[in-house]
């Protein structure tokens, strides 16, 4: 599981993110994976407020000693969608992750797309890479890219450190910079706590 928040100010606005990620476990290869993400943006003509959730299976194809491939798909929930696009949809996404031998290395790559009606489709496409040059540190880049076919691109772009207790807690700090489909800069500071499902 991990919790999020984000704070981010230009001239125009002020955004404030949260985010809920977990992953449960149903069986050896199958699991379950939810999102849920609130932006509010306010402004000088009032406040806006957009939810998005969305719930998955996920499946594990492969597994070696450094590397994975599955697949996930599932529904999507968004308040506000753009344009034409329904508030409802599905998404569908292949994942793979690889790591080096000593484990201080390692890349997640992401791909799919999502569809919330005839005229709207996105393609997906997320990419991670983590260093952990000590036990209880890791570094991580990450860019998020969102190509909606017919409103245009915007992509995030962030970077952060987190710390690892011994029991496994996380507390994650960082900056991100997303540009959306009308070239809107957004600059915004991470906060996240990282928890592993109790065995």
């Amino acid at each position: 599981m991990i919790v999020g928040a984000a704070y981010g100010e230009t001239e125009e606005a002020s955004y404030i993110e949260s985010d809920l990620y977990i992953e449960a476990p149903l069986a050896a290869r199958v699991s379950v994976v939810s999102n849920h993400w609130v932006q509010t943006v306010s402004t000088f003509e009032g406040v806006d407020t957009r939810v998005q959730s969305d719930v998955n299976l996920k499946y594990r194809l492969l597994r070696s000693d450094h590397g994975v491939v599955a697949i996930q798909g599932g529904a999507v929930w968004d308040s506000r969608a753009a344009g034409e696009c329904g508030e409802y949809g599905g998404d569908v996404r292949l994942l793979g992750g690889l790591s080096s031998h000593n484990g201080r290395f390692f890349a997640n790559l992401e791909g799919g797309a999502r569809v919330q009606g005839a005229d709207c489709i996105h393609a997906k496409y997320d990419l991670a890479l983590g260093w952990k040059p000590v036990r209880r540190f890791m570094a991580l880049a990450e860019v998020f890219v969102d190509d909606d076919l017919t409103y245009g691109e915007s992509f995030k772009a962030q970077a952060s450190l987190v710390g690892f207790s011994r029991e496994g807690r996380g507390l994650q700090l960082g900056v991100r910079v997303g540009v959306d489909g009308n070239d809107v800069i957004e600059p915004l500071i991470l906060l996240r706590y990282w928890s592993a499902p109790r065995r």
